[in-house]
């Protein structure tokens, strides 16, 4: 049964956790906002923030490459200390042992990602779909989601889409909040 497409799903969530503690549950996007706005709920439930992948994220998850543990600290040691040895044999190590497999131009795959592979969905599905998934999670973010948090009018639903369309696609050097 899928319970987040019923009228009152929050309370029936707090029945089930009420009735069995070692339950666990997770609610995401539309449903994790109505989640956080119910009386039912709120109190029971854990908020946890997931964000987009991050590069590594996206290359462990699409082509099964590991990065080497404390990559992150490594780097960071590298910009404040400059002691890059450390980085150099991650470097040659990552090199070695993972991206030679990938097969695949390093600067095409970074571009892709940073157009389209952010979110999970879009694993193994073309372009195509990838933006028709985007348009509509915008859509209904829009249309939903800003009414769980305080009710908009039409005119401030239309407006919200042009603003969003002027973030989108503007480059980051050209927007300001002074233009927004």
């Amino acid at each position: 049964m899928n319970y987040n497409t019923q009228k009152n799903w929050a309370s029936l969530g707090k029945i089930i956790f009420d009735e069995d503690k070692n339950v666990f549950m997770i609610f995401t996007g539309s449903d994790a906002l109505n989640l956080e706005y119910n009386n039912y709920s709120a109190r029971r439930s854990l908020k946890k923030e997931i964000y987009p992948l991050n590069f590594a994220e996206y290359l462990y998850l699409k082509y099964d490459i590991n990065y080497p543990d404390m990559l992150s600290e490594t780097f960071r040691d590298m910009i404040f200390t400059g002691k890059v040895e450390k980085s150099q044999k991650i470097e040659n190590r990552m090199y070695n042992q993972n991206l030679i497999n990938l097969n695949q131009n390093y600067l095409k795959e970074w571009e892709y990602y940073i157009q389209y592979g952010c979110f999970p969905f879009t694993l193994n599905r073309t372009e195509k779909s990838i933006v028709q998934l985007t348009l509509d999670m915008k859509d209904r973010i829009i249309e939903k989601d800003l009414d769980i948090i305080s009710s908009f009018t039409t005119p401030i639903r239309l407006a919200t889409y042009k603003l969003i369309n002027i973030v989108a696609m503007s480059k980051p050097s050209e927007l300001s909040s002074n233009k927004l």
